[in-house]
């Protein structure tokens, strides 16, 4: 959940290959986890950052592909089909030579494009024994001890999850929604896909790292938002659709930032005060403790202080939706 999150994108994907963890609420995440997954992921936390620490020799390989794949991928959501294909293989053996199917907004090459990915795969593949030996072992049991305390923390309980979604107008899930925890990953650190097979379905990737676990658990909170949201449909009536709707209507273009920003900092504000008042009341949130409501600005005022009083129960949420569309408009 770092600083803005993607925006869902649709992508066809097949059946999960990787092992689930057995969860006994439908709110309580499916947690999942696998050494080529992470391998893939700590790649990605390359690409982009030069400055950190330098990665051992085997690795060099992998990030070089990986940057040539990124440089012909479109920006901002250009690894969405690349992160579910590797999350829904049994291997990266099983990778290369796959027909890649292009992320929305690719406008290249598709065989040139091809041959990246094969490259990168075949990189990956040739790195994953020495990944496996020297490097899986710790951070599997980090992914597991993280999933535990969370687990056991915030999840045990599933009235957390539900007044979370529940606040929101989010149906409680039929199932379990698809979390991978990865021990590093490129920006933003988390964020969800589509995948649409039988149906549509949300995925969520999470970093775990360097993450206290309230912050992570709130950013969990904020993933399962994004893809119960997607699940539930343009037309439910939940609080980011019926935000959206209203700014539109009150004259907000597609492109208008604070359109964007409206639905998406309430899955924050949300997600925050989901944690502080179900968990711990000294817990801060993730958009004070670094600065992206102070970024945001006027939006994320607005909405903090008219959520907060929906969620005292001072108003109703339809109150509480027409004071933010209202607000967030006033000087139009």
């Amino acid at each position: 959940m770092r600083s803005f999150l993607p925006v869902l994108v649709p992508i066809v994907v097949g059946a999960s290959a990787l092992a689930a963890q057995k969860t006994p609420h439908p709110v309580t995440p499916r947690f999942e986890w696998a050494m080529h997954v992470d391998l893939h992921h700590w790649v990605r936390s390359f690409v982009h950052d030069r400055a950190a620490l330098a990665p051992p020799e085997w690795l060099a390989q992998p990030i070089e592909h990986a940057r040539a794949l990124d440089a012909a991928l479109p920006r901002f959501l250009g690894w969405s089909s690349c992160d579910l294909r590797v999350a829904n293989s049994d291997s990266l053996d099983a990778l290369a030579g796959d027909p890649i199917r292009p992320p929305r907004g690719f406008s290249g090459d598709v065989e040139h494009l091809q041959r990246l990915w094969d490259a990168y795969a075949a990189a990956l593949a040739e790195a994953a024994p020495a990944f496996q030996r020297d490097v899986w072992p710790a951070r599997r049991a980090v992914l597991e001890a993280a999933a535990g305390r969370i687990g056991a923390r915030v999840f045990a309980d599933p009235s957390i999850a539900i007044r979370n979604f529940e606040a929101l107008g989010l149906p409680t899930p039929s199932e379990p929604v698809r979390v991978v925890l990865v021990s590093r990953t490129g920006w933003p650190g988390a964020f969800t896909y589509v995948s649409v097979d039988e149906r549509v379905t949300g995925v969520c990737f999470v970093s775990v790292a360097d993450e206290p676990d309230l912050r992570l658990a709130e950013t969990l909170l904020h993933e399962m938002t994004h893809a119960l949201d997607v699940q539930a449909g343009r037309d439910a009536k939940t609080v980011p659709n019926r935000i959206r709707a209203g700014l539109s209507r009150a004259g907000l273009e597609r492109n208008d930032p604070r359109l964007r920003n409206a639905w998406h900092t309430i899955y924050f504000i949300n997600s925050g005060e989901t944690i502080r008042r179900a968990v711990d009341r000294a817990h801060t949130h993730y958009g004070d403790e670094t600065g992206l409501y102070e970024r945001i600005g006027a939006i994320a005022s607005i909405q903090r202080a008219v959520w907060n009083r929906y969620l005292d129960g001072e108003i109703d949420v339809d109150e509480a939706v027409r004071r933010i569309v209202e607000e967030i408009t006033r000087d139009d």
